[in-house]
């Protein structure tokens, strides 16, 4: 008579099919998980931001602000010069209170880190993009220096971490006060034009993983056929003229600050 046929195999078959299945919901999850917020820094990345980022060209004043704020922020420091300053050569950060305002007014507490202008420590502070809940580009008003401040806003404003969070950007023309200060629409045209050259260069960036990227500016849903302009970006830009010096229109500044806290906290 025939044999019985073996049964261990059609159940060593659907134990099989079961653990791949779980295998593969495992490794689904865990890649939603890393697109979604578990990101790094730097380009590509997705997580959530936990800080305002200080950035531009030595100089501008970014580390007078940044002690300021640290240092008993407007009302402390009403009618006297922030602490003497030298050019950032590392990264300063810290939690400062920013004080209460028009809009926020009963203040928030964040973090804020003054990244160095230098161009040496400039491909170290690209890689602290996943950090920003908000930028704070700053240039001296005197003395813009339109072509370095052109070439960190364009790498600021292409991050692929940054354009996929919409992280906002204030441009803070900073030395108002100076005799020979340039005024903000000056500033904002001709960083306008020196943005829209480097857009037609096609620059491109190669990320951790190998993956090359032409460098782009715009949110594709509000592009059109003409030239770039900045509301055309997929970081929301905005621009200020202050003086840190004489703690002039420094409310600006804290109303970003607060702003940017409480919308990365939505």
């Amino acid at each position: 008579s025939p044999l019985p046929k073996p049964q261990f195999n059609s159940k060593l078959a659907m134990v099989s099919y079961t653990v791949i299945f779980i295998v593969l919901l495992l490794v689904a999850a865990i890649a939603f998980f890393v697109l979604k917020g578990g990101g790094g820094g730097g380009i590509g990345g997705g997580r959530r931001g936990n800080a305002v980022l200080l950035i531009g060209p030595m100089g501008a004043g970014k580390t007078s602000w940044f002690f300021r704020m640290l240092l008993g922020n407007a009302k402390p420091l009403e009618g006297k010069p922030p602490p003497h300053t030298v050019t950032s050569q590392v990264a300063n950060e810290e939690m400062v209170r920013v004080p209460g305002v028009a809009k926020h007014p009963r203040g928030v507490q964040l973090k804020v880190v003054d990244l160095p202008g230098h161009d040496s420590q400039w491909p170290g502070a690209l890689e602290r993009m996943g950090e920003a809940i908000g930028v704070i580009f700053m240039v001296d008003s005197a003395k813009p220096e339109i072509g370095v401040a052109g070439q960190k806003l364009f790498d600021v404003m292409s991050d692929v971490g940054m354009k996929r969070r919409g992280v906002p950007i204030m441009l803070v023309c900073n030395k108002k006060d100076k005799q020979d200060a340039r005024g903000v629409e000056d500033i904002k045209e001709e960083l306008l034009e020196d943005l829209r050259d480097r857009t037609e260069m096609k620059d491109t960036i190669e990320d951790t993983e190998g993956n090359v990227y032409v460098k782009t500016l715009v949110d594709s849903k509000k592009a059109g056929r003409g030239p770039f302009e900045f509301e055309h970006s997929a970081c929301p830009v905005e621009f200020a003229s202050v003086s840190v010096m004489k703690n002039d229109d420094l409310d600006t500044i804290y109303n970003f600050c607060a702003s940017a806290y409480r919308h990365s906290r939505s």
